[in-house]
């Protein structure tokens, strides 16, 4: 029987060879605007637009999610950061929590991410429980060197809807999870897999442990759908004039059926 570790190493390896082109499937948030600058956002997982006050000069996350495995296989916990500055520059070194995050350079364009090619293992030291998430960055170039901390979100379950059940979209879709209340918030994120129409994308939702997405918003969709549903909280650091958000997240995904 394959270990979690051979496990993870294989979903990973898989991963990352998909990062270079995301689709909207991989990243319907693909990249945040904010003064000049477009911060690209590769890491695979829906991370919220974060507004600042300034030019946002960078987005660093730290992201809890599952990742399924071949069939007859379970699905393993992943912990990742990411981290992207301006329009993909080179930022020095990145760390969180002591964890010095890969870095990637393709075709002139750089982001950091861990775990990603020739590493992977899930971050350590990173927990999902309120405890606070500490970044350090080097600095280089047009990226000042700076610190700072975001609190974390509660980890949490998916109460309905359940994996493979049918929906009638008329209705609307209730999503129910566990662990609310506190200061975070959350994402919804609908994507079709059965058709080509664009993502359904509601933020800033309060996490009081129910939303229903109304029926107008699934008038688009039919037959096989995946729903991401995202519990987060953010904090900025500022330096050089900019600032940059700290967005720390937990990702849950259901596949369930329109009708």
């Amino acid at each position: 029987m394959l270990s979690k570790k051979s496990i993870l190493t294989i979903l990973i390896s898989f991963l990352t060879l998909t990062l270079i082109s995301c689709d909207k499937f991989e990243n319907p948030l693909d990249s945040q605007a904010n003064g000049n600058d477009v911060v690209s956002n590769k890491s695979g997982q829906p991370i919220p637009k974060i507004d600042g006050d300034a030019g946002l000069g960078g987005i660093l996350s730290t992201i809890k999610f599952d990742m399924d495995a071949a069939q007859g296989l379970p699905s393993v916990g992943v912990i990742m950061g990411f981290a992207s500055f301006g329009s993909e520059e080179s930022a020095g070194s990145v760390s969180v929590n002591g964890n010095e995050l890969g870095k990637s350079d393709y075709d002139g364009k750089v982001y950091y991410m861990s775990p990603g090619l020739g590493s992977f293992e899930s971050l350590t030291n990173v927990e999902f429980d309120g405890s606070e998430h500490l970044w350090e960055v080097s600095g280089e170039g047009n990226v000042p060197a700076f610190s700072g901390s975001v609190e974390s979100p509660n980890d949490f379950e998916v109460l309905s809807p359940s994996a493979d059940s049918v929906i009638n979209k008329s209705n609307g879709l209730e999503i129910q999870w566990s662990g609310s209340g506190g200061n975070s918030k959350m994402l919804f994120v609908i994507v079709g897999l059965d058709n080509d129409n664009d993502p359904y994308i509601e933020q800033d939702v309060p996490d009081n442990g129910s939303h229903t997405i109304p029926a107008s918003a699934l008038s688009g969709f039919s037959g096989k759908v995946l729903i991401q549903i995202v519990k987060y909280k953010y904090n900025f650091a500022s330096a050089g004039g900019k600032q940059f958000a700290m967005i720390s997240e937990v990702v849950k995904s259901v596949g369930v059926n329109l009708q």
